[in-house]
């Protein structure tokens, strides 16, 4: 390769370079924040109760096994 085509091929080499840090430089950020729920969350079928023996509360699922 003589002198001027190597000048050539390092300018395009510098083009390429610039475009690409200009392509980074406007990128659009991405969101990472993980997304809210829509609906809220629904309580589970059952009841609660105070279990006279032990004085705790205690959960009994509803029937039918929903």
């Amino acid at each position: 390769m003589n002198n001027r085509t190597q000048q050539r091929f390092d300018a395009s080499i510098r083009e390429a370079l610039a475009e690409t840090e200009r392509a980074k430089a406007h990128k659009p950020r991405r969101d990472a924040t993980p997304p809210k729920p829509t609906k809220r969350p629904r309580a589970p079928k059952g009841r609660l109760y105070l279990d006279p023996e032990t004085g705790a509360t205690v959960w009994c699922p509803a029937a039918g096994g929903r």
